[in-house]
């Protein structure tokens, strides 16, 4: 009788300690709640309005936004849902005889 107690306490030790030593493994990384990265949610249109560089961590970050021309300041990029974006010289137009307007593709990857 001795030795079924013995084993029955041994099972259920076992048991309970495999149970709470598994854990699920989640190596995929996630968003911010009502934050979702896709397409869709950075599709529109946009207009820079900052321009800011820093060179490491102990300067502080410099505003190169003064030093673009008037021309390249109000431009615009229209990010499509379908994957497509464009680049269009709006406003003050930086060279007349030229179309400035640059069509391609993004994608978002994921680190």
């Amino acid at each position: 009788m001795k030795a079924t107690t013995i084993k029955q306490t041994l099972v259920v030790l076992l048991s309970v300690s495999l149970f709470f030593s598994c854990k699920k493994d989640d190596d995929k990384p996630t968003p911010p709640k009502g934050c979702t990265i896709d397409m869709a949610s950075i599709a529109g249109t946009y207009k820079l309005t900052a321009l800011t560089y820093t060179a490491s961590g102990d300067k502080d970050p410099v505003n190169y936004l003064p030093f673009l021309d008037d021309c390249d300041k109000d431009n615009i990029t229209i990010f499509g849902k379908d994957g497509s974006y464009e680049y269009k010289d709006l406003g003050v137009v930086c060279d007349p005889s030229s179309s400035e307007k640059a069509y391609g593709n993004y994608r978002i990857k994921r680190l």
